[in-house]
């Protein structure tokens, strides 16, 4: 079977299907398609088995058309909003910075230390030191920044929307993913 990640890419890279040649698109959804079929015939006798067939039939199926709007018409992003908040964070990264750098005495590679000690022994130890702590809310600001702010901007497309897909399986609590 085909990796989507191989012939789709990831992140920043990640290519539609549009932009695939013809013959590329054609064959990976008919793959989908046979693979779809075949799960089908293997799957849909456990949803009885299992009592499952109602939740599938009354939720989870009637849900795909609504996810599929949700992904074709994306989601408005207010990108001067998203810029704002991306320098508001960098700035209190530095701000932290400095604290940091004050309170042990010299400058470091923060992130080499939060990748050496980890969330864990950074909290425990911000129980008796303020310097764990604010390395925790720098990490806590540099994430935030770079997984949402940053990572969006390049994603919002020329209606000043993003887009993405919706995996209704990929997460066990019932809430959904966006892959």
């Amino acid at each position: 079977m085909t990796n989507p990640d191989k012939l789709f890419g990831v992140g920043r890279q990640k290519i539609s299907a549009g932009d695939l040649e013809p013959e590329i698109a054609a064959a990976y959804a008919c793959e989908q398609a046979d693979v779809v079929f075949r799960l089908h015939e293997v799957l849909r006798p456990r949803l009885a088995q299992e009592r499952m067939a109602t939740v599938y039939e009354h939720y989870d199926r009637p849900l795909v058309a609504t996810l599929f709007e949700m992904e074709k018409n994306g989601v408005a992003v207010n990108a001067a909003g998203l810029k704002e908040l991306s320098a508001e964070l960098e700035n209190r990264q530095h701000e932290l910075e400095k604290e940091i750098f004050a309170l042990a005495g010299e400058e470091f590679n923060l992130g080499d230390v939060y990748k050496r000690q980890g969330a864990e022994v950074l909290e425990k130890m911000a129980e008796e030191h303020p310097l764990p702590a604010k390395i925790l809310d720098w990490r806590a600001v540099t994430k935030l920044k770079s997984t949402y702010t940053d990572a969006l901007l390049p994603l919002i497309d020329g209606n000043g929307r993003v887009h993405t897909t919706y995996s209704q399986t990929t997460v066990n609590t019932g809430r959904l993913s966006s892959v």
